[in-house]
């Protein structure tokens, strides 16, 4: 894996969406006392994989490259959108829901 060691950020950023991905299952079964694996394939649930995955890859931008870096306050930029947008999604689920 000597490639994977010259990109940090990418290796963060696919660690980030994994975990993410692997934690909606046991918060899936805290939240509705069901055991259900494909949540940790398919879109939605909390944790959000969209907003986890920029989170991790905008503080690895930050820790490897520096934050005094551009491409630092691009993913952060781009992080601010991901998770407005999460947010607004399950905002508007929710009303969805109670309908």
């Amino acid at each position: 894996m000597p490639v994977l060691a010259n990109y940090p950020e990418l290796v963060t950023c696919v660690v980030s969406w994994l975990v993410s991905s692997i934690l909606k299952i046991p918060v899936f079964f805290l939240m509705h006392r069901k055991f259900n694996i494909m949540m940790a394939f398919g879109t939605g649930g909390m944790p959000s994989s969209h907003a986890a995955t920029m989170t991790g890859t905008t503080l690895a931008i930050g820790l490897f490259s520096g934050f005094d870096n551009p491409a630092f306050a691009i993913a952060v930029a781009i992080s601010m959108i991901v998770i407005y947008d999460a947010a607004g999604v399950r905002r508007e689920a929710g009303i969805h829901a109670e309908l």
